[in-house]
């Protein structure tokens, strides 16, 4: 999928979803029309700077909204947590988006990123992660690590921790604060849309 269809696409699902979303309120006046031309805008944006960007990122997506331990979805049980004394925990929930990328030296392991999309930008918090009040992320990637049967799911005997990302709907300023420059310039937006997280360097 190159540029141009990725942004036709999203232009196409948009004005099918349109009238029927929500009964309609996304097309009920002036007002939510514009709302909703904005939201299509920005998704045109993000989905053609993610497209643009898969030239140069080896990794493959492999599956969106992969949920666990959810009654009826995907058939993968919950994670369970082992809390000593108190009991178990398990934990459910759904993955936004799972990308693979094989190892050289063993085509059945491959290094593993999550993406979790947010409908405004976010960036992972030194403090919060270190006293774990931002877990969302690391918990996602210990799941598809962990997690019996999800590696044979996505056709792998094993997946190695590489990377975790939020991913914002909306852009952020990226590096230019000059509201001009970043509706005329491409590249400027663009970097309002660029990942954060944390990615295994080697």
């Amino acid at each position: 999928l190159d540029v141009d269809g990725a942004r036709a696409l999203v232009t196409d699902i948009a004005d099918e979803l349109r009238g029927s979303s929500a009964q309609g309120k996304m097309d009920h006046d002036e007002v939510t029309r514009f709302q909703a031309d904005n939201l299509v805008i920005n998704l045109e944006k993000l989905v053609t700077s993610i497209v643009g960007w898969m030239g140069t990122y080896a990794f493959r997506p492999e599956a969106a909204e992969l949920g666990f331990g959810l009654d009826g979805e995907d058939g993968l049980p919950a994670m369970e947590i082992d809390l000593g004394a108190p009991g178990t925990m398990l934990l459910r929930g759904r993955i936004d988006r799972v990308d693979l990328l094989p190892t050289d030296d063993d085509p059945d392991t491959a290094l593993v990123a999550i993406a979790d999309y947010k409908s405004s930008p976010k960036a992972v918090d030194e403090m919060l992660l270190a006293n774990g009040l931002q877990l969302q992320l690391l918990s996602y990637l210990h799941v598809v690590q962990e997690l019996p049967g999800l590696a044979q799911r996505l056709g792998k005997r094993e997946l190695i921790p590489a990377g975790v990302f939020y991913v914002g709907l909306r852009p952020g300023n990226g590096k230019s604060v000059d509201r001009d420059k970043i509706v005329a310039d491409e590249s400027a937006w663009q970097a309002g849309f660029q990942h954060q997280g944390r990615l295994n360097a080697q």
